[in-house]
């Protein structure tokens, strides 16, 4: 069984190609920690997406993966999508915390889902 890092609490999971598909919310404010645990499951083969309401909108996504070493991220949402980029990690811990900041679900704190097993796609660099 998959263990959630501290302050995450697991709503639903399922599987989901390749992998199984965590639906989670944040119930610890210290959301500097909670982004740090949510990063650190990156180096475990877990694509992270946070849900993104720093727009005003409910259907904004942040996602990070991790790729031959490298912290990637891409946000997007109903009607716009960001392309991949490069970003450090204390920058990565840094918008996570915003993006759960910024929640607008009621009194919860910012959710997401993460994957486990889950292997990025080959670059195409053709």
């Amino acid at each position: 069984m998959f263990q959630p890092p501290e302050g995450i609490r697991i709503l639903s999971s399922r599987d989901s190609w390749p992998g199984v598909r965590y639906d989670f919310i944040v119930n610890n404010a210290d959301l500097q920690h909670v982004s740090e645990s949510l990063i650190g499951l990156l180096d475990k083969g877990i694509a992270l997406f946070v849900n993104d309401h720093r727009r005003n909108d409910s259907e904004g996504g942040l996602i990070l993966e991790k790729t031959s070493g490298q912290l990637r991220r891409m946000t997007g949402g109903h009607g716009y999508s960001s392309d991949w980029s490069t970003v450090s990690e204390a920058a990565a811990i840094a918008e996570v915390a915003a993006t759960l900041a910024a929640t607008i679900r009621g009194a919860n704190l910012g959710g997401g889902h993460f994957t486990t097993s889950y292997r990025p796609k080959p670059q195409n660099h053709g």
